[in-house]
């Protein structure tokens, strides 16, 4: 018999009931609340709406802000690596190397470039375009940061946003206007995961909550799907790893192995070159697998009344 989750009442839900209206014009009545499961549901349906709304504004980089905060990820932007200009080291042309003058037994004497001055160029013209681009991505999602950061917070009633200064992280999510980071603590919160030192203890329940989640009686699907999947991903953002079981992993790590031709020899024998293609293999096994083991979870814990054992 499945248990049913009894844990997710309490917390401040008569704090959360209070009416608030959000200063954002055409989402007065989109905010964040808590104390309930039908507040857990909730924050992902605001997220979501706010995230829509950051996608439409007239910003810079508005398009990746919007994601940053649906996923809940900050995004990643990476700076171009400089072009350094290689040279042959030998006569015959079989080694490279970045110094442009060589030395011969008479006197030193000037290497002969890899490329072509017009070939690099054309890489260091390739370089100043992608610096370019970096330095105004990297300047646009520190102010979109910023704003998402005050957009979210002001759909804080007052009472939630005491408990978010009350956290051991506000200052620093303060100081850096960091709307992840933010978002992470009123998730927690929803989810009624007190702040407290990391233990054994919290990491089992933290599981235990997810493998109590079920649907209720009258609950809809997506209700459902969104209280289950915010589970998994603050399992997650505290450094779990929800959905993984080695069984279930070693079997789609078998069966990829399969697919591409690879016999197990052959994959515990990667190594050098080889090593960036055998991560990925691990990478891609563990992604299906702990896929496959949640959603089975998922079906399981579903209405039995509507969907049957």
């Amino acid at each position: 018999m499945r248990l049913r989750n009894a844990t997710r009442s309490g917390g401040s839900g008569a704090a959360a009931s209070k009416k608030f209206t959000a200063p954002t014009s055409g989402l007065e009545d989109v905010y964040f609340t808590w104390g309930t499961a039908k507040d857990a549901a909730k924050f992902e349906d605001t997220v979501s709406q706010l995230a829509r709304h950051v996608g439409t504004r007239n910003w810079q980089q508005s398009s990746v802000a919007s994601k940053a905060m649906s996923t809940i990820r900050a995004p990643v932007i990476e700076e171009p690596a400089r072009p350094v200009r290689e040279y042959w080291a030998d006569a015959n042309r079989t080694q490279r190397t970045n110094n442009n003058m060589g030395c011969t037994d008479a006197a030193p004497a000037a290497n002969q470039p890899v490329k072509e001055d017009w070939d690099h160029n054309l890489d260091v013209d390739d370089y100043k375009l992608k610096l370019k681009t970096f330095r105004e991505q990297t300047l646009a999602w520190k102010e979109n940061n910023a704003k998402c950061y005050y957009l979210v917070l002001s759909h804080c009633p007052k009472e939630l946003e005491q408990e978010l200064r009350n956290s051991t992280r506000w200052s620093e999510t303060e100081d850096d206007q960091d709307v992840v980071a933010l978002l992470e603590m009123i998730r927690d919160i929803t989810h009624n995961k007190k702040e407290r030192k990391e233990s054994v203890m919290t990491i089992v329940e933290s599981d235990v909550e997810l493998f109590t989640i079920v649907q209720e009686s009258g609950q809809s699907l997506d209700d459902y799907y969104k209280i289950y999947k915010a589970q998994v991903d603050t399992i997650d953002a505290h450094g779990g790893n929800a959905g993984h079981h080695p069984v279930v992993y070693h079997l789609h790590l078998a069966n990829l192995l399969t697919s591409r031709g690879i016999t197990k020899e052959e994959f515990d024998a990667m190594t050098g070159e080889q090593t960036a293609d055998k991560l990925t293999i691990q990478s891609d096994a563990m992604k299906t697998s702990k896929e496959a083991y949640l959603a089975c979870l998922f079906l399981l814990m579903a209405d039995e009344e509507r969907y049957g054992a």
